[in-house]
């Protein structure tokens, strides 16, 4: 019996144009969602860093207040744009051996301001504690800062906090008693009395201790735009700095000079105690230049409550509500989420 064989040759046919097509918008949408999740995975581990940080800072004010039975007061021994301004107090500085940060606060020289020439090399040294990882790493002032008009032009190269205390509920009502925070500023005869934990009577839950408040260039959102804003707009701070004088009247202090106001509110060296803006368009991530809540995560801001709790609160809350939780002594009914 004769066998034939058969020889099947197979012939290798190439991908079509549309196959092609087809696949490389696959790989393309898999990578878009790939490249979104692991953007979105840094921002959250971002966001858990900036609520450790916030809250360490909390817990070390809780510490201060215990060793030291008040609350840091910010303290200066004239009014910043007064020639007789000569030295300062700021909020971070007085938490500086809580933050772990002694060898910082044993070489400041509390004789004079903090910008002042012993003071400004350490100024320059960045707190990673004080900053957020969202937010960009650039330091608030290079050159040209004026002393508050009281001295020549020095050369600053500080770093930014992105924190900022809770001096005062509400900067509109500086004359209402029941609009105080939880850290006050003391300038020549004006005080704000030393506020300790037994004081806060709106509950330790319920009260802000902190906040995010970015301290870099100064923004504004409009709607979801980010808007870098010039100082040159807004020549008139009057509602910066507050001191109340011994029979509890509130005083303001204008600050004049924009280089100034910038290295001054941004820096962590400076008085870091804020109250909410002055405008009504939005109680949170409105703008940040008087450190107002300011965050660079989108939709929420960061918070820390007397108690230590850390909350993000949503840029939507009602301004009553935040300015409910910003005080300490205004008998409002304000429950926590």
């Amino acid at each position: 019996m004769q066998i034939r064989l058969r020889l099947i040759t197979s012939v290798s046919r190439g991908f079509t144009v549309v196959e092609v097509i087809v696949v490389v918008g696959i790989i393309t949408i898999l990578m878009s969602l790939l490249l979104t999740a692991v953007q979105s995975a840094r921002e959250a581990s971002r966001k858990v860093v900036c609520n450790n940080n916030i809250r360490n800072l909390a817990l070390a004010t809780q510490v201060f207040e215990s060793a030291q039975r008040i609350y840091p007061v910010c303290r200066l021994n004239a009014a910043p744009n007064s020639p007789a301004y000569r030295r300062d107090t700021s909020l971070f500085r007085q938490l500086l051996p809580f933050l772990e940060q002694n060898a910082i606060s044993n070489a400041w020289d509390d004789s004079e301001f903090s910008f002042g020439p012993r003071n400004a090399s350490l100024a320059s040294q960045r707190l990673s504690i004080l900053n957020c990882p969202s937010s960009p790493a650039d330091k608030v002032l290079e050159s040209g800062a004026i002393k508050f008009g009281a001295g020549p032009s020095i050369g600053l190269d500080i770093w930014h906090a992105d924190y900022a205390g809770n001096g005062f509920a509400d900067n509109r009502n500086l004359d209402d008693q029941s609009a105080r925070g939880m850290f006050g500023v003391a300038i020549e005869t004006f005080y704000l009395e030393s506020i300790k934990h037994s004081d806060v009577l709106d509950g330790h839950s319920t009260t802000i201790l902190y906040w995010e408040s970015f301290g870099g260039a100064f923004f504004r959102r409009n709607g979801n735009v980010l808007l870098q804003s010039s100082f040159d707009t807004y020549p008139a701070m009057g509602l910066i700095l507050v001191a109340r004088d011994h029979s509890g009247v509130a005083h303001a202090f204008p600050f004049s000079t924009v280089a100034t106001i910038k290295s001054y509110l941004g820096a962590w060296a400076g008085l870091r105690v804020a109250g909410l803006a002055n405008q009504d368009v939005k109680a949170i991530n409105w703008e940040n230049r008087g450190m107002e809540p300011f965050s660079m995560h989108s939709g929420s801001c960061t918070f820390a409550f007397v108690d230590g709790r850390v909350q993000n609160l949503s840029e939507q809350i009602e301004r009553k509500v935040l300015v409910g939780l910003c005080t300490r002594n205004g008998n409002e009914v304000v429950l926590p989420e």
